[in-house]
């Protein structure tokens, strides 16, 4: 039996328990809801996506995922599902987010959390099919590449998110202060990805480093946080790399984008600045007056 085969769901675990398990506060669901149990609340048991500060989940359709080569993965493009299958409405939202989730765990090499389900058969629609079967998979995958042109993505399991960028950061090679890549374009072509955009996040981790004696704080006025200072080895030279005026701003064709329009920030501060999908400003993002010394 392939390793694969094995990982077929054999029970229907609720996706409100599958989100807790995974590590997900899933204490919303309960608020404000008058159902029989927050599990139905249908403001989230039919979404397809969730993003979490340091993690993911996404569903996947046990059919739809592939092995070769010893390596377990899926393939995909939610982007294109949104502006050519769904086109509109509450699917087309879902595949946005979707889409949105893939690029945030990539950007950032967030650990994706993914619950595997099986879609009942007599549905021909399998945006919209029940699940028969659903688990929470017990190792977490890994977005290892993403075309932020295309949307192209290809997401593994077992793969460690962080090994890609802790191996250009730790290099010895000097970044660069002048840095910049085209980002935000819309293109309806296959388009073969450079990864100049994850360099470009590197470059700006490297030039903070380099202007700040080594220390990877987070930008946001009043916060200050390190991972370093807080976690030791685990969190050198980790941050997150915020795009000052967010890529959907950008017209189809896209914009340049330098360090100047990146930030660091931690998190936090990271989730709090696109909560709701939205993009809030830096500069008084946290009211009070305390900040991590």
């Amino acid at each position: 039996m392939s390793e694969l085969a094995t990982l077929e769901p054999k029970q229907l675990i609720r996706l409100m328990d599958v989100l807790s398990s995974a590590g997900f506060d899933v204490s919303e669901w309960s608020k404000n809801f008058k159902g029989k149990h927050p599990s139905t609340n249908p403001k989230y048991c039919y979404e397809w996506s969730f993003n979490a500060p340091d993690r993911v989940l996404l569903t996947f359709w046990f059919t739809d995922i592939s092995e070769e080569n010893g390596k377990i993965f899926r393939e995909m493009n939610m982007r294109v599902r949104a502006t050519k299958i769904f086109q509109k409405g509450a699917k087309r939202k879902r595949a946005e987010n979707y889409d949105a989730a893939l690029r945030y765990a990539y950007d950032n090499r967030l650990p994706v959390y993914i619950a595997l389900c099986i879609r009942d058969p007599k549905s021909k629609d399998a945006s919209s099919a029940k699940s028969l079967k659903r688990v929470l998979d017990t190792k977490t995958w890994a977005v290892v590449s993403y075309d932020h042109q295309t949307g192209d993505a290809r997401i593994e399991r077992g793969a460690n998110p962080n090994n890609e960028l802790m191996d250009i950061i730790s290099a010895e090679v000097d970044f660069d202060d002048d840095a910049d890549a085209h980002e935000g374009q819309k293109q309806k072509i296959y388009v073969t990805h450079r990864k100049r955009e994850s360099r470009l996040r590197i470059d700006k981790i490297r030039q903070h480093l380099a202007r700040n004696g080594g220390r990877l704080a987070c930008e946001v006025p009043k916060c200050g946080f390190d991972f370093f200072k807080i976690y030791g080895e685990a969190g050198r030279d980790f941050a997150h790399v915020h795009h000052i005026d967010p890529l959907y701003n950008s017209p189809d064709e896209g914009r340049k984008v330098t360090l100047d329009d990146l930030a660091i920030v931690c998190a936090n501060c990271h989730a709090i600045i696109h909560r709701k999908g939205g993009c809030l400003p830096m500069h008084d993002l946290i009211k009070s007056s305390t900040a991590i010394e």
